[in-house]
């Protein structure tokens, strides 16, 4: 990628909080790109084009473990706004069983929520460890990042907001109630931005 790109450059990388091997690479022209690492790091398994209305993507962060919100991948652009991926699962991602019956149960039948739940984690019975009742994505890995196409929500209500307007980096907090990022704009100014992902359309 880097050898056909020469002036590409790493905006930020984390480790994907559900499956261990895949790492997650934002690159300057905004995209978005999941490495396996354990299977072939050479190419992405999955491509997210966050470019939104001229908007550039600065950082991202995940979720929390909690509902649809384990499932987003949290966006920081550059003018300080906040914008959502979801729903992005890796292959390979373990969630508990009993997160995914819930989110089975609170799909309704016939739903793109539903039917994604199933090409992800199959009708119930899916790949399941006996002992520690977590679901695994095993197969169908295709599926799960191409249909239905993760949407990207962007700009999220933020609240409240400091500083300069622009934002560099970003840090989730798992513990919040609602999906947060911490920001520090440009200036070195500490920006506090809370974004509450809306999951009603899933």
């Amino acid at each position: 990628l880097f050898a056909a790109t020469p002036s590409l450059r790493v905006r930020a990388a984390r480790w994907h909080p559900l499956a261990e091997p895949m790492l997650c690479v934002l690159t300057s022209d905004d995209v978005l790109r999941l490495y396996d690492v354990a299977g072939n790091p050479s190419a992405p398994v999955a491509e997210f084009h966050l470019g939104h209305d001229a908007m550039v993507a600065a950082d991202f962060g995940f979720g929390r473990p909690s509902g649809w919100e384990r499932f987003a991948i949290l966006v920081l652009f550059a003018d300080g706004g906040v914008g959502a991926l979801c729903p992005v699962c890796p292959r390979g991602a373990f969630v508990a069983t009993a997160a995914v019956e819930q989110l089975r149960a609170a799909a309704a039948e016939g739903s793109s929520a539903r039917a994604w739940l199933e090409a992800a984690f199959g009708g119930g019975d899916g790949g399941k460890d006996g002992a520690s009742e977590v679901a695994v994505v095993a197969e169908a890995s295709k599926a799960v990042v191409s249909w239905p196409a993760a949407r990207l929500q962007a700009p999220l209500a933020v609240e409240p907001l400091w500083g300069d307007g622009g934002a560099a980096c970003a840090s989730e907090d798992g513990a919040a109630r609602a999906c947060s990022v911490v920001s520090g704009g440009h200036g070195g100014e500490l920006c506090s931005v809370v974004a509450t992902l809306d999951t009603a359309g899933l």
